[in-house]
Formats: C-alpha cells, sequence, structure tokens
C-alpha cells in the first residue's frame, strides 16, 4: 500500500506498535513512499515446505495489514504501474 495523505506521525507510529507485535517471521517496512511486507527469516537451507510457509505468512499479514491500514488511516492500495 501507499503512504496516507495525512497523518503520517499516527501512521508511521502504529507501523512500529504492529512491528513490535509481530507474532510471525516478517517486518513492516517503507520503501519509496509504499508500505512492505518482508519475510525476517532466512530462506537460505529451508526446505520446501518452510519457504512456502514463510510465503504464505509473508503474504497473509500483507492482506491483513493493507485492509487494516486502509480503513484505519485511509492509506491508498498499491496499484503496479502499467509499462
Amino acid at each position: 500500500m501507499k503512504l496516507p495523505p495525512d497523518n503520517l506521525l499516527a501512521f508511521y507510529r502504529r507501523l512500529l506498535e504492529l512491528n513490535l507485535k509481530g507474532r510471525g517471521h516478517f517486518a513492516i517496512g517503507v520503501t519509496y513512499d509504499i508500505v512492505a511486507v518482508c519475510a525476517t527469516r532466512a530462506i537460505e537451507g529451508l526446505a520446501d515446505g518452510g519457504f512456502i510457509d514463510v510465503t504464505a505468512e509473508v503474504g497473509q499479514a500483507a492482506d491483513f495489514l493493507d485492509d487494516y491500514l486502509h480503513e484505519e488511516f485511509g492509506a491508498p492500495f498499491y496499484e503496479p504501474e502499467e509499462e
């Protein structure tokens, strides 16, 4: 998702709170005004099932967080630009 147009300080605070409460192997960050969820668990050496689990966990977190943050802050959803 993209950063909200207003209330950035409260938005960043919420991201930090969510990072602290995170129960999985993921972290929330911002790059180029885009909010991103990334895996914090190294994938090197994971069995196929472990890689699938980490990928699913990151996807589920991103799916939940974009709806949650959109509702709370009005942050727009990310839509890739067409080439």
